[in-house]
């Protein structure tokens, strides 16, 4: 299912709000499929990374890897649409630029 930033704007009643959840939102639908897959499982669904080890059957030292690349990715991602969107306040959550 796709969100529109309208979708979000409907969710509150402040604008502001609305965007920065379509910014995440987006961010996170920007990133390599099994990114997506380990960032909605780990802070969406809220699931132990053990438990999404097992449903991915990937081991514990590729759970780890794929988690970090995830971060960074959806880091980069969402400077990226921050910029696009004209957003002046920039959240940078880069770890190394």
């Amino acid at each position: 299912m796709n969100f529109s930033q309208k979708d979000f704007i409907l969710l509150t009643n402040d604008l502001n709000t609305a965007l920065g959840l379509y910014v995440i939102y987006q961010a996170i639908n920007n990133c390599d499929a099994k990114y997506q897959t380990i960032l909605k499982k780990l802070y969406f669904d809220n699931k132990r990374q053990l438990d999404v080890m097992r449903e991915l059957n990937i081991t514990h030292n590729t759970a780890w890897r794929w988690r970090l690349d995830a971060s960074n990715q959806f880091a980069v991602n969402l400077i990226k649409l921050q910029k696009q969107l004209g957003i002046n306040d920039l959240k940078d959550l880069r770890v190394f630029k």
